[in-house]
């Protein structure tokens, strides 16, 4: 292999054309990142040379060992993201995408760049991982309904109830918000899943109306103790009226017995309340 030496500066070009084996690109780049200038072109011509290892370790490891050094342009991460796609391990790709999000935040020059990228992956775990990254850095409106649209198509009820639950943590789910979360919600077939996520929307302080309604129309397919407990916690938000209070009552009719006088109940407290 040629020494490290041998590649100075922006000349790892020319080195990933040379170099067949993707172990030996793999270890002259993370050596040369070490003396390779810092200007924008030099990162760059880094990027491209990578673009050629096919290994999905080998190239996850280049590009880390160099955005460890901090992060880059819109220009230079929406070629690395578009490189990305070629990763085939869920894994591997999840942890590119995870380190990327802990040292730059998503906006409108890599937003979408970055969406397309983890539509790639293919596991639920892993796509879960890399869409909760999203949320540990500070993120606007536009990212987090990009974020839930993701979400959408997680397929375990597991992991995208999960992950709304980590939305609740730190955002309300009102205004622009609302209807691509409820589309998560309306995915999720485990009556439990559901219940548990509608339960904690209610509860959320601040609470209007029209997300009291939708957390009400999308209990659809729920009954027994899930529904009930839901409908009981709306109850406990606000006196219910007008509309409102009809959906609760067409709600309050998919039960019988114990778990329907347990719902009415808590209505008659509620209105007690006024």
């Amino acid at each position: 292999m040629p020494g490290a030496r041998a590649v100075p500066g922006v000349r790892v070009a020319q080195a990933s054309r040379e170099i067949k084996s993707d172990y030996e690109l793999a270890q002259l780049l993370i050596a040369a990142s070490d003396r390779l200038p810092a200007d924008e072109a030099s990162r760059a011509a880094y990027f491209s040379a990578a673009s050629s290892i096919s290994s999905d370790y080998e190239l996850r490891r280049v590009y880390s060992t160099m955005l460890k050094k901090g992060p880059v342009s819109a220009q230079t991460l929406t070629g690395i993201l578009a490189n990305a796609t070629s990763i085939e391990s869920d894994y591997e790709l999840s942890e590119l995408l995870r380190q990327i999000l802990s040292q730059q935040t998503l906006d409108d020059k890599n937003r979408d760049a970055f969406f397309r990228t983890v539509t790639t992956i293919g596991s639920d775990y892993e796509r879960h991982r890399a869409l909760k990254a999203v949320l540990d850095r500070p993120a606007d409106n536009a990212t987090l309904e990009g974020v839930l649209a993701l979400a959408a198509t997680i397929s375990s009820d597991y992991e995208a109830a999960t992950f709304l639950h980590e939305v609740l943590k730190q955002n309300a789910v009102e205004g622009a918000l609302r209807a691509p979360f409820f589309k998560v919600v309306a995915g999720l077939s485990s009556g439990y899943e559901k219940g548990r996520i509608l339960q904690a929307v209610v509860k959320k302080p601040g609470v209007s109306d029209d997300t009291l309604r939708d957390a009400l129309r999308s209990s659809r397919g729920m009954s027994g103790y899930e529904l009930s407990q839901l409908l009981i916690a709306v109850a406990a938000a606000r006196p219910l009226t007008g509309d409102l209070r009809e959906t609760y009552l067409d709600a309050a009719d998919r039960l019988s017995g114990y778990d329907q006088s347990q719902v009415l109940s808590a209505l008659v407290r509620s209105e007690r309340r006024r």
